[in-house]
């Protein structure tokens, strides 16, 4: 049955019937809505898809960076480490030639300390050894001289002979009730003084010891008696009274000790110091007993005494 539409009376206002078709219409409002919110997906996805391929590119920068920044920073702490371990092992080496050289000094030290000991043994053996030959030849000294006087301040001839001298120790020997020959003379001599002004010192060797110890005893006795008139030059028959002094003559060592132990007398008030039969005595008044001065360790023995 076929049915047949007639269209309506009026069609002015009427648009006139779209035909039919079987592709859609996609010029319409709703297609272009439909297209506008299909255009916009693709768009948004294709804006995330191009944000997602920046961020994964800046991400891959990023870890390169990084990378290549802790590759650096490893490579510097592996150079430092290296150096740390090349000086460290440059100190190991010169901490091992210090103490070998350490040990080597301290072995040279040791050595060194031992040497000194045995040189200081040596020297101390040598001095007391030089010592005992210093007093050897102190006591060989003070035999030649133990018959030995020195006679002081007597005056002299322009033309003195030997001869001379005898006459005038025989003549002081009579003066002093001591007979002298020529027999007790060994020797006797005048001895050249630094300055013409100065006396030069007699000296007298006698050939026993017992005529030198009776003959200055003799004189000590007459000085002790007749102070006012000490031997001196009348004696000798000379014009004047010149003083004479009569004494021992003693050793180098001995005239040295006699110095300092006048010295010592003198600063510390001691009345008497004197020499007999070459040794040196001190005494501090009469009385007291007197102390034999060997050498200068007596004197600070002495001087220690005198400080308690």
């Amino acid at each position: 049955m076929s049915v047949k539409r007639t269209p309506p009376k009026n069609t002015t206002n009427i648009e006139p019937a779209l035909p039919f078709s079987s592709e859609p219409n996609t010029s319409g409002p709703l297609e272009m809505s439909r297209q506008s919110t299909k255009t916009a997906g693709v768009t948004f996805r294709n804006n995330k898809r191009k944000f997602e391929a920046e961020f994964s590119a800046e991400l891959k920068t990023f870890k390169e960076d990084i990378t290549s920044m802790f590759a650096e920073l490893k490579k510097e702490q592996n150079e430092k480490f290296h150096k740390l371990q090349s000086n460290l092992e440059e100190l190991k080496s010169l901490n091992t030639e210090l103490r070998t050289d350490l040990q080597f000094y301290s072995e040279k030290y040791d050595e060194l300390l031992k040497n000194i000991h045995c040189m200081e043994v040596e020297a101390q053996n040598s001095h007391e050894y030089v010592r005992s030959l210093e007093n050897k030849v102190e006591y060989l000294e003070r035999c030649t001289k133990s018959a030995s006087i020195e006679i002081r301040n007597l005056p002299k001839n322009q033309r003195e002979t030997k001869q001379d001298l005898v006459e005038i120790l025989k003549t002081i020997g009579d003066s002093m009730s001591t007979p002298i020959t020529v027999a007790d003379i060994r020797d006797i001599y005048r001895l050249t003084s630094k300055s013409p002004e100065i006396r030069g010192t007699v000296v007298v060797d006698f050939n026993s010891v017992l005529t030198k110890e009776n003959l200055m005893n003799n004189v000590k006795n007459y000085n002790k008696t007749n102070a006012g008139n000490k031997l001196n030059s009348s004696h000798i028959h000379l014009p004047g009274k010149t003083p004479i002094y009569l004494a021992e003559c003693l050793t180098t060592k001995a005239k040295k000790v006699f110095y300092q132990a006048r010295e010592f007398a003198k600063l510390y008030k001691y009345a008497y110091c004197w020499s007999a039969h070459g040794n040196i005595y001190i005494r501090r008044k009469e009385g007291e007993t007197a102390s034999k001065i060997v050498d200068e360790h007596d004197l600070e023995k002495l001087k220690l005494k005198q400080t308690i």
